[in-house]
């Protein structure tokens, strides 16, 4: 959550597990849900697909020793009459491809899927499994394009159209362009082997335009019948009362079933189903407010890596950090800690060192996020015996996430923008570390101050930390350091351009900002 009040990571979430034992009282297992970096959660309206913007794979963090954690317990079904029981759900499938940048020299968090050309079409075939042939199917989807004039996509499903949408044409300041669109069909029109078939077709009159397909989604009307002993699943938003959903279709063995709705916090729920093979989940359902529910009889085991104790929060409470926290990429410790040394050397500053490893680990349950550097950031700000002021990142970083489109180490991730659909203006995507800083009330002012040293090794740390050493020992007093000098662009005149607009900026910091 990148809110910053109130606090949501002062303390890590536990969730409750199930530990079965062998007969002499060793552990057999150790059961709980995991949940992934992509889904589903609810949104205004409907479901809403998600991914992980930083990461490509999960975590979590399982201690042992000392007192026993949470154990979990079994949530009763509703007792009384059963008011509903639906024999179908809304399915839900959706794709995301990564593969394409908005901006040519990159930015932002978000990436295109796969492109179609100009006049041509691209087509995604996508099973959908206990398809209902009743009722209706509702697309929803992003679409974009580089063109300078708008275009158009025409969507179809197994050949007839469901949706158009024109985009318009790239604006200034922007490499692409995107919009959402929408459409739907009646479940009787897919294909016979229960597959959707969409065709993404676009034509632009700028024949050197290039059509994107951003993400798409299918809702549509499901059986309740299990698929590889999985099954999961909205509550129809609809519905109030005691609700039955039975769902067929497991393997003989023991079934779990899990209210998913908050992913944090999973409940496992009571089977009420008389015979193996049937999950029944009778549960009350308030109007507006559907749950999630997850439903398995085939457990997935994980591998697990043993790390360092978490001691980060310890430490600061018991007074074991500093007023500047220097935070580094594990390759580059030895450069930061030389680093740290020099400051301490001044008589000035307690520094602590802190690496991104120890502070995923902590804070994101060793999953790569910004957001955890700024909740680890924040936690010292609040509790830290010894109040942080200064905040060093040790090195360099870029808007590439994932590794997509570069191989180059991203060794301080920064925080990218997320930019919107439909706008027009390209300067909303922006890069800044300031987020990290941000960490008492729900603005956008910094609380501590911030830099970066863009470290790349520990060899070009040390000619850093050199450069500083003479700038700060022998670089000449003379009044050269109360003398600012503030560059501006200046756009050419027109309705397309900026005007003076950077200059008048420049000219209201040097009157009413800059000491004089």
């Amino acid at each position: 959550d990148e809110t910053v009040e109130p606090p949501q990571n002062d303390t890590m979430i536990e969730q409750e597990i199930f530990v079965r034992t062998n007969a002499d009282g060793t552990i057999n297992d150790v059961i709980f849900y995991a949940t992934g970096i992509s889904g589903w959660a609810w949104g205004s309206e409907r479901a809403e697909h998600y991914l992980h913007h930083y990461a490509t794979r999960g975590g979590f963090v399982l201690t042992t020793g000392g007192a026993d954690g949470k154990r979990g317990q079994i949530r009763a079904s509703a007792q009384g009459n059963v008011q509903n029981a639906p024999l179908n759900v809304t399915g839900v499938v959706f794709q995301e491809d990564e593969i394409v940048n908005p901006y040519n020299s990159g930015s932002g968090r978000r990436w295109y899927g796969r492109s179609v050309e100009n006049g041509g079409s691209l087509t995604y075939t996508t099973p959908l499994p206990g398809l209902v042939r009743n009722g209706d199917i509702q697309y929803h989807m992003v679409v974009a394009h580089k063109g300078s004039t708008s275009g158009t996509f025409t969507i179809y499903e197994n050949g007839e159209a469901v949706a158009q949408r024109v985009v318009s044409g790239v604006p200034q300041y922007m490499d692409t362009y995107s919009a959402p669109t929408s459409g739907s069909i009646n479940a009787s029109k897919i294909a016979s082997d229960g597959r959707s078939v969409l065709r993404f077709a676009y034509t632009c009159a700028d024949r050197s335009s290039t059509g994107l397909v951003d993400w798409f989604e299918v809702h549509y009307p499901r059986g309740l019948i299990a698929v590889d002993n999985e099954f999961a699943f909205f509550s129809d938003p609809a519905l109030n009362g005691i609700t039955e959903y039975a769902v067929n279709g497991f393997g003989s063995g023991e079934s779990y079933g899990y209210d998913v709705t908050d992913p944090a916090h999973p409940v496992r729920v009571q089977n009420v189903a008389p015979s193996g093979g049937l999950f029944s989940i009778r549960e009350t359902q308030s109007e507006g407010s559907p749950r999630r529910y997850y439903i398995t009889s085939s457990l997935k085991s994980v591998s697990l890596a043993k790390v360092a104790p978490l001691a980060l929060r310890n430490d600061a409470v018991e007074g074991r950090t500093g007023a500047m926290i220097v935070i580094t990429n594990p390759a580059h410790r030895s450069s930061a800690q030389k680093y740290a040394d020099y400051r301490r050397a001044q008589g000035e500053l307690t520094v602590t060192v802190v690496g991104t490893d120890e502070i995923f680990r902590e804070f994101s349950y060793g999953v790569q996020d910004p957001t955890a550097i700024r909740d680890y950031i924040g936690f010292l700000y609040r509790h830290a015996a010894v109040k942080p002021g200064y905040v060093l990142l040790w090195g360099d970083g870029h808007f590439d996430y994932k590794n997509i489109s570069t191989a180059t180490p991203n060794y301080i991730i920064p925080f990218e923008s997320l930019d919107p659909d439909d706008k027009p203006h390209g300067l909303s995507t922006y890069t800044t570390d300031d987020f990290f800083v941000r960490v008492q009330g729900n603005d956008s002012r910094p609380d501590l101050s911030i830099g970066r040293m863009p470290v790349t090794s520990n060899t070009i740390g040390e000619n850093l930390i050199t450069k500083l050493q003479h700038y700060e020992a022998e670089a000449a007093t003379d009044d050269w350091r109360t003398r600012i000098t503030m560059i501006a662009d200046d756009g050419q005149s027109g309705d397309d351009s900026d005007n003076s607009m950077h200059l008048d900026q420049s000219e209201r910091l040097a009157e009413f900002y800059v000491p004089t």
